[in-house]
């Protein structure tokens, strides 16, 4: 059941494994001169992407944004993204369209792109850099993703090994010590991830972690969902295995007139020390236990 759960962790927290997005049209189209302005911009990818906030901003020949409103999904096309401009660009020269995406494998895109109105011009605008998310956010979010990797390998080994080569296993401390480093590991790498993942899509700092609009986009966002699946899975995970320890110890109820209630049969031709009356004690067991060797069983009265 435990191993089960654990590949529903894996299922559940990870992405479809995928190129990132592509930029692959755009209107009005890259580096054209157009005789009269658009009224909006369309860019097309490859996949269906996600949009973080200003996702697709336009800006004038002097650096100053020319969009109104939001990006939306052009005619509910999941692949397009499309912002409306103010209305009519009156200056002529060159615009800068600086686009960003959220892929379908969770990782951000960006990129910029240039057209003119009437004749090219010099440019002030800044494009969109060559890393779309900020370095130290970056760098948390690739060691956070690696951890949890790693924690969630360890978990599936150690209960496969449990499970075909070691059946005893979970008795020892060792190995119940190495499986709950990796439990804490992961648990804790997944919560790193969801907190990281608001200034990941939308390129801030790391001062973006304590954002509660940034958390909440990324809670809502199917990456953040998943994070969140994978959490809950992960607490199954330990209430499974607090229950199932408790489950293997001996449990029963043991009368008032009566000073024993558990005893072994100490093996074959001999007779158990001390037997109380069966009328005197009810005792149970979860699961079947050998004392000591195949002759020596432990028996509930």
């Amino acid at each position: 059941m435990v191993l089960a759960v654990l590949v529903g962790v894996l299922l559940g927290g990870a992405a479809p494994a995928s190129a990132h997005a592509v930029l692959t049209g755009s209107d009005p189209r890259t580096d054209t001169v157009v005789e009269t302005a658009p009224k909006q911009v369309t860019v097309t990818f490859n996949e269906s992407v996600g949009l973080p906030e200003d996702s697709l901003r336009v800006l004038d020949p002097d650096g100053r944004p020319v969009t109104a409103g939001d990006p939306t999904h052009a005619d509910g096309k999941k692949d397009t993204v499309r912002v409306r401009l103010t209305g009519g660009l009156k200056q002529q020269g060159t615009y800068t369209v600086s686009w960003r995406a959220i892929s379908a494998d969770s990782h951000a895109v960006s990129g910029a792109f240039y057209f003119s109105v009437g004749a090219p011009s010099q440019t002030g605008a800044k494009a969109a850099g060559d890393s779309p998310v900020d370095s130290a956010v970056d760098v948390l979010y690739g060691i956070g993703r690696y951890v949890a990797y790693a924690a969630l390998a360890l978990l599936i080994g150690i209960a496969v090994f449990a499970l075909a080569c070691w059946p005893g296993a979970a008795s020892v401390r060792g190995v119940r010590r190495l499986f709950l480093a990796g439990w804490w590991a992961l648990v804790g790498s997944t919560v790193v991830l969801l907190l990281v993942r608001g200034p990941y899509a939308s390129g801030d700092g790391l001062r973006g972690i304590l954002d509660p609009q940034l958390l909440g986009n990324a809670v809502g966002s199917r990456p953040g969902i998943a994070l969140l699946v994978r959490l809950a899975l992960l607490l199954l995970v330990a209430l499974l295995l607090k229950r199932g320890r408790s489950g293997g110890r001996w449990t029963g109820v043991r009368s008032r007139r009566a000073p024993y209630s558990l005893w072994a049969w100490p093996g074959p031709g001999q007779r158990p020390s001390m037997p109380p009356p069966a009328s005197r004690c009810r005792w149970r067991w979860s699961r079947p236990c050998c004392i000591c060797s195949p002759c020596r069983c432990g028996w509930a009265v």
